[in-house]
């Protein structure tokens, strides 16, 4: 019998999605000694309001982007890091995943930031927080705390039920300055 795994039970991707996000940016060695601090970090920026829903419900992307803040704010303080956190695509529209996927590839996937993304899966209730690691010409790979490696971009949209769908304006990301 399988042993249970995050996300079968829990909605806590948001907050394994910005810890997958620190590590992936400032390297995992220069992580693993603040981890469970900035675990904590994260925990305490979760507002009361939300205790216990986001266990099951999980975390919206203001609350995502919140707590996202309270890590960088951790991280520049402890590690004296100039970390800084955004969401470049929060007003903005896009035709499709085509032309998304192509900004997000050419203007802000550096080695110097990252991104955390929002997948709502066909089929499925519900939405999955995840880290963009890499965007390929047939596949999105992903650094991802239910061990979903990576996704077809031919099984993404920006609107479609029938695929997976990605909203742009809920990609939050992480830069190292």
């Amino acid at each position: 019998m399988p042993a249970y795994r995050q996300g079968q039970l829990d909605g806590l991707c948001g907050v394994y999605a910005i810890i997958n996000a620190v590590q992936r940016l400032l390297g995992k060695s220069r992580v693993d000694g603040v981890t469970d601090d900035l675990f904590k970090a994260v925990a305490r920026a979760i507002p009361r309001k939300d205790h216990p829903t986001l266990l099951y419900h999980g975390l919206r992307r203001k609350t995502v982007a919140r707590i996202a803040r309270a890590a960088a704010r951790y991280l520049n303080k402890s590690l004296g890091t100039d970390v800084a956190v955004c969401q470049p695509f929060r007003h903005r529209t896009f035709r499709n995943i085509k032309a998304f996927l192509s900004e997000l590839d050419t203007i802000h996937m550096t080695p110097s930031a990252t991104f955390i993304l929002r997948v709502d899966w066909a089929g499925r209730q519900g939405g999955h927080w995840t880290v963009l690691k890499q965007i390929k010409s047939d596949r999105l790979v992903l650094l991802d705390s239910i061990g979903q490696r990576q996704i077809s971009r031919h099984a993404l949209s920006l609107r479609s039920e029938r695929k997976h769908r990605i909203t742009p304006r809920d990609a939050i990301q992480f830069q190292l300055r």
